[in-house]
């Protein structure tokens, strides 16, 4: 079966279809609302194991050094039955270069696999965790628990000494989180952590937090359309926040290289129609889009559900030069992306949109490179 054949039978789960036309490509494209879910079949899709070399980075000048690329542990529902998979995943993603594993919990309770699945490489791998796993993330959780509590059950629980990245999303003096940070540099001085940063949803975010506090790494979103120094072509030029980020010797980590999982079954789909060869790898052309742009990141996180997604993401990192068709390809799924956006991206991921052509940044020369 066909790649792009079978990413269409192994995606269940959408809500309701809608067609888009879009003139400067003369197609309608199909999509459907909502988060796709995953089935089962996508673990038995097949590829070759690739061959090369995982670059290494360090975070900012936190002397902690990571692959390139960072296995994301999001998981869905569908998926968490399949543990003997997910853990062949993960040692394969190892033994290819990887070393650090987001574990961002959520509903699918990932701390406790995660824990067993590392637990015989423990000493060759790195973890990253959000600060409020087992606290405030969690709207009226009867269950939450103090920040400093919550980080000594993410060690007992995956059977660590320390976590390798904490990151605390708050960013304004009333928000819930900002007692957090006085805790998370306390564990940071008793070696229990030995990085803390943030995550920005919103560039005007920043300031705020790395004028106030020394924060060793910074998480925000870029790719082919959702990026600060968008031109209509191949990105070249580094936005100032980065710039910033660079100067104060703060690590710099990228998210949502596919535009979430909410976008990338629709791109996947829209991807199919342009290219009518079949021959572009879309999470290839949109990884190696990160890798050649001057952002320079410290690491990319990124999801993946399956083995051969694993060795697709891994390859762009051995083949890491782009060619012209892959960066032709991106600039006409551009002009399809917006309308994607409108359609399926739900209200707690519109953060997104700030950072597309669209967004407000882009509509303030003085925020761009």
């Amino acid at each position: 079966m066909k790649r792009r054949e079978f990413a269409g039978k192994a995606l269940v789960g959408f809500a309701a279809l809608k067609m888009l036309g879009c003139a400067s490509l003369g197609k309608k494209i199909e999509l459907n609302r909502g988060m796709v879910e995953y089935s089962p079949e996508i673990l038995k899709e097949k590829r070759s194991r690739p061959k090369g070399s995982m670059p290494m980075r360090e975070i900012g000048t936190t002397g902690i050094k990571v692959s390139n690329f960072t296995f994301g542990s999001h998981m869905t529902k569908s998926l968490i039955p399949f543990e003997k998979e997910r853990e062949f995943m993960i040692r394969e993603a190892n033994d290819l270069g990887i070393n650090l594993f987001d574990i961002y919990d959520s509903s699918s309770h990932q701390f406790e696999p995660m824990g067993r699945y590392l637990g015989p490489i423990r000493k060759d791998v790195l973890v990253s965790v959000h600060a409020t796993e087992y606290g405030s993330v969690y709207e009226g959780n009867s269950e939450a628990l103090p920040v400093g509590k919550g980080i000594e059950k993410m060690l007992r629980v995956m059977r660590r000494e320390c976590i390798d990245l904490v990151r605390n999303y708050c960013h304004t003096p009333d928000h819930e989180n900002m007692k957090n940070w006085e805790t998370l540099f306390k564990l940071k001085e008793q070696g229990k952590i030995r990085a803390v940063g943030t995550p920005v949803h919103f560039p005007h975010q920043l300031d705020p937090i790395i004028d106030v506090y020394p924060i060793d790494f910074v998480v925000f979103p870029y790719n082919f359309y959702h990026n600060l120094n968008y031109r209509g072509d191949h990105v070249k030029g580094v936005p100032k926040m980065v710039k910033k980020l660079r100067d104060r010797g703060i690590g710099v980590i990228v998210m949502k290289p596919f535009a979430s999982e909410w976008f990338i079954p629709h791109l996947l789909q829209a991807s199919k129609e342009i290219d009518e060869t079949g021959g572009i790898r879309l999470p290839q052309a949109m990884l190696r889009y990160i890798i050649n742009s001057d952002i320079d990141a410290d690491t990319t996180m990124g999801g993946m559900y399956s083995l051969k997604e694993v060795y697709e993401n891994i390859e762009a990192y051995y083949k890491p030069k782009i060619p012209k068709e892959e960066k032709m390809h991106l600039e006409k799924l551009r002009k399809v992306t917006k309308v994607i956006a409108d359609a399926v991206l739900p209200k707690h991921y519109r953060f997104l949109k700030e950072w597309g052509p669209d967004g407000s940044n882009h509509q303030r020369k003085t925020d761009l490179a």
